[in-house]
């Protein structure tokens, strides 16, 4: 049975996506560190288990959150086969 988010990219053969890899540890330190955060550092575990990680997906790339963000566009544009072409407006 496929959850709710695997069968929509099932269903969707031109879908692309750049989920952001983030390991839970460094997760529940930066939603600890924020002050005033909306969620509480305690429901990070449980994120990470109702989430599931599209590895071996078609169509997706995934890039570690701890790159830069140009790192993670360059990553990105690379992908898509259009890298050194941005020039500030979203691919």
């Amino acid at each position: 049975m496929q959850t709710g988010d695997r069968r929509i990219r099932a269903d969707d053969v031109d879908h692309r996506r750049q989920p952001r890899s983030l390991e839970q540890a460094e997760a529940a330190r930066r939603v600890g560190s924020r002050s005033g955060h909306l969620f509480p550092a305690a429901l990070v575990a449980s994120q990470f288990e109702a989430l599931e990680a599209p590895h071996g997906e078609a169509g997706v790339l995934i890039v570690a959150a701890t790159l830069s963000p140009d790192a993670q566009l360059e990553a990105a544009l690379r992908w898509l086969g259009t890298a050194g072409s941005h020039d500030g407006a979203p691919p």
